[in-house]
């Protein structure tokens, strides 16, 4: 085993969050023709900062031919702190997610890729997760007894160091590409079956890539119970390549899914609630950031907010304590025309 492996500052000394925003809206006024785009649920994933490797395919369903595309922008705030025997961890970081998807969509399949952004940044958002916990009487796991707007990632293994970096740090995560075809569309139900791969285009050192390839199969249903509300669920199994940051420790296969309902409120607005989870991802390990993880998301759609765009915004929030970020804010563009 290495017994470090210590982040590559990349692009961290010309990547700034200015800068990766204006990407964003830049990116939102390309002009591609494309048809409407039937968003479902939340496309949302477990952000844990040391995860962003694994591959955890997410909803993209859709029921309309030709292109189709979208742009998702996600913050999240972790801070963490634990100690077992054999381990130690303490994640003390902001990860922003910028998430590009493109696809095409003929008969009964379609074929998505997507592209995300990953920049490792300190707490701007330390003080705003503070007043949210003490809104809703969230527990804080030793938030306030750490320093602000600082990055702080370790993790120990049988007294190894495994990873460490307090540094600021941006890159190109993993591009994923997957298949998917309608095996069921009848009345107000539609089933799909997805296999995608996950290609290591990403820098190793910012957790958003590595030097293997990932596979994953997966099932998704939706069922409109009622011209307001709209119930759907993905399950999967992804196979993953045993060659990234943690080799000798883990899994070779995690399961994930997602659950959640719609409720048309207007037919404008659409009111969502989502679960999503997955399997443990490292081996033998009693830390609850590397165990089966399940949070909550809760949000609400905008149908033609922007003009030719409905637009989600979201926030999630671990409800297994400490199996994914404490909080992460979301918002989705899907282009429509």
């Amino acid at each position: 085993m290495n017994p470090a492996l210590h982040c590559s500052s990349f692009y961290s000394r010309h990547f700034s969050i200015r800068r990766w925003l204006s990407a964003l809206l830049c990116s939102l006024s390309i002009g591609i023709t494309s048809s409407s785009f039937a968003a479902v649920g939340l496309n949302t994933r477990d952000d844990n900062p040391m995860l962003q490797k694994i591959y955890l395919p997410t909803l993209s369903a859709s029921d309309n031919p030709g292109w189709q595309f979208s742009h998702l922008a996600v913050a999240t705030n972790t801070y963490q702190k634990e100690i077992e025997t054999s381990e130690f961890l303490i994640m003390d970081v902001e990860l922003y997610r910028y998430e590009f998807s493109l696809g095409y969509q003929w008969d009964d399949w379609r074929v998505t890729a997507k592209t995300p952004i990953i920049s490792f940044q300190s707490g701007a958002l330390d003080s705003v997760i503070d007043q949210f916990h003490d809104l809703f009487q969230l527990p804080e796991g030793g938030r306030r007894l750490t320093a602000n707007d600082k990055i702080n990632l370790v993790y120990m293994r049988n007294g190894l160091v495994v990873f460490s970096q307090d540094f600021r740090d941006s890159g190109l995560g993993d591009i994923a590409v997957s298949l998917t075809r309608h095996i069921s569309q009848q009345n107000n139900i539609t089933s799909e079956i997805s296999i995608g791969v996950e290609i290591p285009t990403g820098n190793r050192a910012v957790f958003g890539g590595g030097g293997g390839i990932d596979y994953a199969l997966w099932l998704t249903h939706i069922r409109e119970l009622n011209p307001s509300v709209m119930v759907y669920g993905l399950f999967g199994l992804s196979y993953l390549d045993t060659n990234e940051f943690v080799e000798q420790f883990q899994t070779k296969s995690v399961s994930f899914s997602q659950v959640g309902i719609e409720y048309s409120f207007t037919h404008s607005i659409i009111f969502i609630l989502q679960l999503d989870m997955h399997s443990a991802i490292i081996k033998d390990s009693a830390l609850n950031a590397f165990g089966s993880s399940l949070q909550m998301q809760g949000g609400f759609k905008l149908k033609s907010w922007l003009k030719h765009y409905d637009v989600d915004f979201f926030v999630a929030e671990d409800i297994k304590v400490g199996s994914s970020p404490d909080v992460a804010f979301g918002m989705r563009f899907v282009k429509k025309h």
